[in-house]
């Protein structure tokens, strides 16, 4: 009998991914360095699992993935699936959230919208053959209510990102 406080496992063909992090405890691309509030903690749903914190203001973290991309092709392209608000519903969202991909000679920070109720998905093209490092920021300015940023899956792939690669799902 499965354990019923461990997520389902929905295994995934990931041999033509650059970068994978389903946040499973197990999956090494998703090891990371926590700077800043360091209350990230992993939630294990039927959907599978996210890594979640909170917030209150003043307060700031960032995950800066370890694993190198290095690209095959001129371009490739990052995927988030994320959701970031208020704690509570109904309440305007004052945190700023973003995708930070480092070169050795260059930093290129993606702002993250606002997606209250649902997980949204960000992607981004880079346009460049160098190996690169994944960081995510979240921040909530002092004097501000809690909030929260849950990150539930991360890749990479060769290519733009209009061109899916096959066997993704």
């Amino acid at each position: 009998m499965p354990d019923s406080d461990t997520a389902p496992i929905y295994p995934r063909e990931t041999d033509n991914l650059l970068f994978f992090c389903d946040n499973v405890p197990t999956t090494k691309d998703c090891a990371a360095e926590v700077s800043g509030t360091e209350t990230w903690k992993n939630v294990a749903t039927l959907t599978g699992n996210y890594n979640s914190v909170e917030l209150r203001g003043g307060q700031a973290t960032a995950l800066k993935f370890e694993k190198e991309i290095t690209p095959a092709e001129n371009s490739f392209c990052v995927k988030v699936i994320y959701r970031k608000s208020s704690l509570k519903a109904g309440e305007r969202d004052d945190s700023d959230a973003g995708v930070e991909i480092i070169t050795a000679n260059k930093v290129t920070l993606k702002k993250l919208k606002t997606s209250p109720l649902h997980f949204r998905s960000y992607q981004v093209t880079l346009s460049w053959k160098k190996p690169s490092k994944i960081a995510l920021h979240f921040s909530v300015p002092s004097g501000r209510k809690t909030h929260i940023f849950d990150v539930k899956e991360i890749i990479a792939y060769n290519g733009k990102c209009s061109k899916a690669p096959s066997k993704l799902d």
